[in-house]
């Protein structure tokens, strides 16, 4: 299908290209004589198309715009091959249409950098762990406190005391909360009544990683054994061993229970035979951190690289190399994108399929210990800061508070137009066709001439372009697919 689809267009054809385009312009590069193929292979060609790029196109032809606005299966397969992940279900934004535009924008929000920045009071002292929750997210921190917090306005809900030393890890169950802490003690809470239901107590040593499994709970330490737990009750159930230093991380992937230890080793475990079945050499340092996607195992090491495992096989499919000479702490999968913490105080964004770096973001001289992504908003929480950050990569946030720049002081003018510049193409498109509607009639501008307008720091423009952006807001959902 390739060779043949790659004779089908044009020697010019750029899969990725940004530009902004007319109509006459793409019909050449997308000639409507192609309509006339079997559906099939208009939607293989629609894939290699930016969202932009399809919104043009179907203005051009019939077939073109049934095939791309009135085929939500399309979009379905879409959102599959772009984000390696099936559609939430319900879906949340009513079309499978509209929940990729939407996660379209975050992805493209986050590979810019673009996002509203919100901080989080509460704590007393830094913040070692977090786990994200139905509508909301729980930190673990040196204050020995659990805080549960509401992820869309950011207010403390709950706070669970009764640890006597840090939160070290945190796992969710039902209504459940399991707590881990330094002092090698386990607690069991109830989410609602916010009670702690029992305390297991029987652990020498710091815990390290929680997981819960089959109604149990398997807990690692800084010594070299696995523990498992039964959840109702707080039983100790048996031991695995086999590790020869502390073991660091655990996670569940293909009926196997997953751990990483300091001794540079991943291994699985069958929990019915309770016997080691795998073992994964590579690392050349302690094995911090690991995540499961799909059939495939990410790892992060001391070492200062990131491997990619087959679950399946035991072979390591790739290694991720960027990161300073620090250990890496927090791996996540989020949109088709690997995001990954470090001791060199950065969070890196990777491409899944190629493991190529697409953008660092850092954050000076905080380090961060704890990643989530919850409703498009990225959660950060470090060892040496109290205060928990979230970075909204929702571009409806992001637009409200560039209005409010353009309506404060000239520095933040010239801030509120840099955020803008690095928004979405499709979503900025819309701006400038609020934008025309504000000015004079007789003053008729092509796209390019509105966007030169728009992106002009001109002090006596931007109430206007402010208005134009709330005017778009106040439409509730961009329509840039309609």
């Amino acid at each position: 299908m390739s060779g043949f689809l790659n004779k089908l267009l044009p020697k010019n054809f750029q899969p990725n290209q940004n530009l902004i385009r007319d109509e006459l312009s793409l019909a050449q590069l997308y000639p409507k004589s192609l309509s006339r193929l079997p559906k099939e292979v208009i939607i293989e060609l629609f894939f290699r198309l930016e969202p932009p790029q399809i919104t043009l196109l179907a203005r051009t032809c019939r077939t073109y715009h049934q095939l791309s606005f009135q085929n939500d299966q399309f979009w379905k397969l879409l959102f599959s091959k772009t984000f390696y992940a099936p559609l939430p279900n319900p879906l949340l934004r009513g079309s499978h249409l509209e929940e990729y535009k939407y996660q379209h924008a975050i992805n493209m929000n986050i590979k810019n950098r673009t996002h509203t920045e919100q901080m989080l009071h509460g704590h007393h002292k830094g913040i070692i762990c977090l786990i994200p929750l139905d509508g909301m997210f729980a930190t673990g921190s040196l204050d020995n406190t659990i805080r549960i917090w509401d992820s869309k306005d950011g207010k403390c809900l709950k706070k669970l005391i009764g640890h006597e030393s840090a939160i070290s890890c945190l796992a969710a169950h039902n209504e459940k909360i399991i707590s881990g802490s330094f002092d090698g003690i386990i607690k069991i809470w109830d989410l609602k009544s916010e009670q702690c239901l029992f305390t297991i107590t029987e652990i020498t040593h710091a815990i390290r990683s929680i997981l819960i499994v089959d109604g149990m709970i398997l807990s690692s330490s800084i010594a070299s054994d696995i523990n498992a737990w039964d959840l109702n009750t707080g039983e100790h159930l048996f031991t695995l061993t086999g590790h020869t230093d502390a073991v660091a991380a655990l996670t569940f992937a293909q009926g196997k229970v997953i751990s990483s230890s300091y001794d540079k080793t991943i291994k699985a475990w069958d929990l019915g035979s309770r016997k080691c079945v795998m073992t994964l050499d590579g690392h050349q340092d302690a094995v911090e951190t690991l995540t499961v996607f799909g059939k495939k195992l990410f790892s992060g090491s001391q070492d200062s690289t990131i491997k990619v495992w087959d679950l399946e096989t035991g072979e390591c499919l790739m290694t991720l190399t960027g990161h300073m000479k620090n250990a890496i702490i927090s791996i996540q999968i989020f949109n088709g994108m690997i995001l990954s913490s470090c001791e060199d105080f950065s969070l890196k964004i990777w491409d899944l399929e190629t493991g190529q770096c697409i953008t660092t973001l850092s954050e000076n001289n905080r380090r961060i210990d704890s990643i989530a992504f919850v409703d498009g908003k990225l959660i950060l929480g470090s060892a040496n800061d109290p205060i928990i950050k979230i970075w909204n990569f929702d571009s409806q946030k992001i637009l409200a508070e560039i209005a409010d720049l353009f309506l404060s002081s000239r520095l933040e003018k010239f801030e509120g137009l840099h955020k803008f510049s690095k928004l979405p193409h499709f979503i900025k498109h819309q701006i400038y066709k609020e934008y025309s509607k504000i000015l004079p009639p007789n003053k008729s501008l092509s796209l390019a001439d509105l966007q030169k307008a728009f992106l002009k720091n001109d002090p006596s423009t931007f109430a206007k372009k402010a208005l134009a952006i709330q005017n778009y807001l106040a439409k509730n959902t961009p329509r840039w697919l309609k």
